[in-house]
């Protein structure tokens, strides 16, 4: 829930137009409930449930929520951050910078 307002200002807003895409998954909630909290948070990404964990499990085994996916052109993980510390998140938006220019 930390992350997420980070991921739509500084991320998807700032790079969606240079071909950057974000998707927010849970794993957790209803697609009711995702709906619901993305509009009220303001999140206009795409959002999707992962119901059977299938995405979740198949990046890192650890069971920490965020978990933070950045893939390159070739759909290759660049970056993988579990958990949401801002100092972490910053070094994501910086990878995004390079990979964009």
């Amino acid at each position: 829930m930390a992350e997420a307002p980070h991921l739509e200002k500084e991320v998807w807003q700032r790079f969606k137009d240079r071909g950057v895409v974000v998707i927010g998954i849970s794993v957790s909630d209803s697609p009711q409930r995702i709906r619901q909290y993305a509009k009220r948070r303001g999140l206009t990404y795409l959002q999707l449930v992962d119901e059977r964990q299938k995405v979740f499990k198949s990046y890192a085994k650890v069971g920490v929520i965020p978990r933070t996916i950045l893939l390159d052109r070739d759909h290759r993980v660049a970056v993988l951050q579990l958990g949401y510390v801002e100092k972490t998140f910053q070094k994501l938006v910086r990878a995004i910078e390079q990979m964009v220019k």
